[in-house]
């Protein structure tokens, strides 16, 4: 499984999205289950990249292949958000957070926040989005 998440790691980080993605149905194929923090690695390159579509396909991802066990796919998910953000924007020492990525995930919320399809998947209403 090593190997199968370095090649989605690299590729994802190069910006060879499509690439990426067909290594994880590779994994898939081969029974090898990604691991979370490479899909974390993914979606945190999308988001420097500014493609908030694949920060969500790869953090829907992450949250396959996580430990997270919530009452609702909403809570877990929300859950997964509040820790991704949290670690993009305070990625450096200390409790200074990083004025760009705050830029980045705040798009990303904001982006979020007003797309139907994820009101659909997540929420079906109001959604309470950690740092609104």
């Amino acid at each position: 499984g090593r190997f199968y998440d370095m090649v989605i790691r690299k590729c994802a980080v190069a910006g060879f999205d499509s690439l990426a993605v067909q290594w994880v149905k590779n994994a898939d194929n081969a029974g090898l289950m990604m691991r979370e923090a490479t899909a974390v690695v993914a979606a945190r390159a999308a988001l420097e990249r500014g493609d908030h579509g694949q920060v969500l396909w790869w953090l829907e991802r992450s949250l396959k292949a996580s430990k997270l066990k919530q009452t609702s796919p909403q809570e877990a998910f929300l859950s997964l958000l509040d820790k991704f953000a949290s670690r993009c924007i305070y990625s450096g020492a200390g409790d200074t957070p990083d004025p760009v990525q705050l830029q980045l995930v705040a798009a990303l919320m904001l982006r979020l926040s007003t797309s139907q399809v994820f009101a659909e998947r997540y929420g079906g209403g109001t959604i309470d989005f950690p740092f609104e």
